[in-house]
């Protein structure tokens, strides 16, 4: 599983792009395969059934709009008053498995995690552990359906304002990724 912890929080979020897929292979493949690398986004994927993070990239655009004048599946909108997509960075090999979300002026924190849980989490999303810095907002969640489609990981999410200092009352965007199931929150920093 290739994993990215977006621009605002750091850490060691890196895994081995062979970690990926650990099923043993029992037989030669007789088809072409690449040598190294992330599989083509063009291949289908297993069907997840999640709607957001974790979801197929043909999962998360039967919810979402690509957004004008950006790249092809690494913006979505609707576009906010200041022309940002509503969706942005959003990557992954065969699934989402990182994405920047952008939030309409005014928005506080609380309203801001609950729409990230209702629009982009796993429905059995649970809170696992959370902090608040002076620069943003860190938590971590797991849930039963992602760990189906993707065993041993849990979702990481940071809020963050425009200026340095978090203000609660005033989140402009949000990183969602997906990370390795040991990581703690503790583990990284705005």
């Amino acid at each position: 599983m290739a994993l990215l912890l977006l621009a605002g929080c750091s850490g060691d979020a890196s895994t081995d792009d062979a970690a990926r897929d650990e099923s043993p292979t029992t037989a030669p493949s007789t088809r072409d395969e690449p040598t190294g690398g992330p599989e083509p986004r063009g291949e289908a994927a297993a069907e997840t059934g999640l709607r957001g993070i974790g979801a197929t990239h043909a999962e998360w655009a039967t919810s979402r709009e690509q957004a004008p004048g950006f790249a092809e599946g690494a913006a979505f909108g609707p576009l906010l008053a200041d022309g940002q997509p509503t969706y942005a960075a959003v990557s992954g090999d065969d699934h989402v498995f990182s994405f920047s979300r952008n939030f309409p002026r005014g928005m506080t924190l609380e309203q801001a995690r609950q729409l990230l849980r209702v629009e982009d989490l796993p429905p059995d999303v649970q809170l696992a552990e959370e902090v608040t810095l002076d620069e943003c907002y860190i938590s971590q969640w797991t849930s039963a359906q992602l760990n189906a489609a993707h065993p041993d990981t849990v979702i990481s999410l940071s809020l963050h304002s425009e200026d340095v200092l978090l203000e609660q009352d005033a989140i402009t965007f949000g990183n969602v990724s997906l990370l390795p199931g040991d990581s703690r929150v503790g583990d990284f920093f705005c």
